[in-house]
């Protein structure tokens, strides 16, 4: 703006200038005269003019001026700050980002290290000692495998020849009820002791009952309210039946309420009536029995 003016003053006053000299040429000889003498008042008004506007805005131009420098240097101090902030930002990322490649690179080193470990500790061919080592057990598991079938075969085979030979054993007077062979005496009563004999005169054993399907078919084929001896009795302990026939423990009781009822030290054998089971001395009364006849023997 000053410069504007100014070169506005300069204009004017070259033109003030060359009005004067037009008017008052000087001849020659004739002595200098001063600006004032030069220039009109004319000239003079219009500078007066210019000069009094340059100084009635001079203070407003330099605030604003001041104004200006003072808000561009904020800016630029804002702008620096957020320039060091973002340049400390991208140290500390930079920072960070070294420090995990270096705990992935001690990471790599520790992996390596422990494989390198392993490598020294397991032997090169341990994996083909362990494939060798599967596919023998794989061999010897097949052999067993065939072994087994071998001998369930012939164990079926044996158990085939085992029946018929006691099926042309099993005597005359005994009966298949279910899957084995009964004699029930109806007319012979006896002590347990003297039916035992007699059960095995005839072949066979004093008969205990396996299960339920066996004891429903054979008490279907008693006298109701009628005592039938049973192969059942107390050998060694109290309350520890067992079979007479194989001396092992016996799987199945149908025991009448109350029972094994003790009177007294005597009472170890047990009889049947009406389908209940009951324990009574083996050698006080005599009873009607029932014998069996088939594999289930004592092991000598």
């Amino acid at each position: 703006m000053l410069a504007a003016i100014f070169f506005y003053v300069l204009v004017t006053g070259s033109h003030c200038g060359s009005l004067a000299v037009s008017q008052n040429i000087p001849g020659p000889g004739s002595e200098s005269v001063d600006f004032g003498t030069r220039c009109n008042g004319h000239c003079f008004s219009r500078m007066k003019t210019v000069m009094d506007f340059v100084a009635v805005n001079q203070d407003r131009w330099n605030t604003c001026q001041e104004i200006t420098t003072n808000v561009t240097r904020a800016d630029q101090n804002q702008i620096q700050i957020q320039l060091t902030s973002l340049q400390d930002a991208v140290t500390n990322v930079r920072a960070s980002q070294e420090f995990q490649n270096g705990k992935l690179d001690r990471m790599d080193s520790q992996q390596i290290a422990m494989q390198e470990s392993l490598r020294n500790i397991i032997p090169q061919n341990f994996v083909d000692m362990l494939s060798r080592s599967e596919a023998h057990l794989i061999a010897i598991e097949s052999k067993l495998q065939t072994m087994q079938t071998i001998l369930d075969n012939k164990l079926r085979a044996l158990e085939g020849k085992l029946s018929s030979f006691i099926r042309k054993v099993i005597p005359p007077v005994f009966q298949l009820i279910g899957k084995r062979y009964f004699y029930i005496e109806e007319r012979n009563e006896k002590t347990w002791v003297a039916a035992n004999s007699t059960c095995r005169e005839m072949g066979g054993y004093l008969a205990s009952i396996k299960n339920e399907e066996e004891w429903s078919l054979l008490s279907g084929k008693l006298k109701d309210r009628t005592f039938y001896w049973l192969g059942i009795h107390e050998q060694l302990t109290r309350s520890n039946f067992v079979s007479v026939a194989s001396d092992k423990e016996v799987p199945f009781f149908n025991w009448k309420p109350g029972e094994p009822l003790y009177v007294d030290d005597s009472m170890h054998c047990v009889l049947i009536n009406s389908g209940l089971m009951h324990v009574d001395p083996c050698n006080k009364e005599s009873f009607l029995f029932i014998c069996q006849a088939d594999d289930e023997v004592k092991i000598l």
